[in-house]
């Protein structure tokens, strides 16, 4: 269920309602049916505001569908209600904010690291130092050592985080 968490909550329930939606034999070529469905699973704030359409919907004297019977026009709603107005200066400043904990794995910290920067336009180099300047003190200094001993330098960010988990999984 989605409460009403305005931002990155929003896009996570869609991604996984429309996730769990596409296995579904009785959504396939029936939007109404996919769209009540996403309504009825929506509580607190998201609940009021579902129910407002699902009233109308309800009203046997309303001709008219909700959202034109279109997923499309209920996503571009429940995104302009709920989702962030600039995902990707929204998602940057979280990135900023993004830490290593010191119990936290590497692959705890690169998860929540890549859920940010897909929604952002950094490019491979600008991940990488931002990634690194999240790890701990400690795991950063792991990553100096890996590098003064490597015969190279990682070629990206996805090679970043393997050498990152590799001395993260040697350690913990």
């Amino acid at each position: 269920a989605f409460k009403g968490e305005r931002g990155s909550s929003a896009r996570n329930w869609l991604n996984q309602f429309e996730n769990w939606a596409k296995d579904r034999p009785e959504f396939r070529g029936d939007d109404a049916k996919k769209i009540r469905s996403a309504l009825n699973l929506l509580t607190g704030k998201a609940g009021h505001w579902a129910n407002l359409y699902l009233t109308q919907s309800n009203n046997p004297s309303n001709a008219a569908p909700i959202f034109g019977n279109s997923w499309a026009n209920f996503v571009t709603a429940f995104k302009g209600h709920f989702a962030s107005i600039d995902e990707e200066k929204e998602a940057l400043a979280e990135l900023k904010k993004l830490k290593q904990k010191e119990n936290e794995s590497i692959s705890d910290y690169s998860t929540a690291f890549k859920e940010l920067a897909n929604l952002t336009s950094l490019s491979d180099v600008d991940k990488q130092q931002r990634f690194l300047e999240g790890m701990t003190k400690s795991m950063r200094q792991l990553m100096g050592m890996a590098a003064a001993l490597a015969t190279d330098k990682p070629a990206n960010f996805d090679a970043l985080v393997a050498r990152a988990d590799k001395l993260d999984t040697g350690v913990n």
